[in-house]
């Protein structure tokens, strides 16, 4: 691959990241904020494709009062610390559960380790 393919590539991956139709670090950073707290609006389990293409049937929530209509696509990490906050691993009793959001260092997908969005653990739930 050509130097100025592989430039051109990872641009059009940036933008699909900030103006996908799921919430990202990207995105997250462009908002200028450490962390942002959100109740959720709604659960669905959607086909979610990632920027390489590869497509995985995922939990996503959606949040009330945000001026667009991105989900957070959850991973199994975020999934389970939304589901104790929720006191509940059934998705249909999330509704109305608020959750904080920031960026947390992690194994990224394709390997090694980086930020990551992740739904924050207060200190009496404990990591997981």
């Amino acid at each position: 691959m050509a130097k100025s393919e592989h430039i051109h590539q990872s641009f059009d991956t940036q933008d699909y990241l900030i103006d996908g139709p799921h919430m990202s670090v990207p995105w997250f950073q462009g908002l200028g904020k450490k962390e942002i707290t959100l109740e959720i609006d709604r659960v669905s389990h959607e086909e979610v494709t990632s920027p390489t293409g590869k497509k995985t049937e995922m939990t996503v929530v959606r949040f009330k009062g945000t001026k667009s209509d991105k989900g957070l696509a959850l991973n199994t990490k975020n999934h389970r610390r939304i589901a104790s906050k929720a006191g509940s691993y059934e998705s249909d009793k999330w509704v109305g559960v608020k959750v904080t959001l920031h960026l947390e260092d992690d194994k990224l997908f394709g390997g090694g380790r980086g930020p990551t969005l992740k739904v924050k653990v207060d200190a009496t739930e404990g990591r997981r």
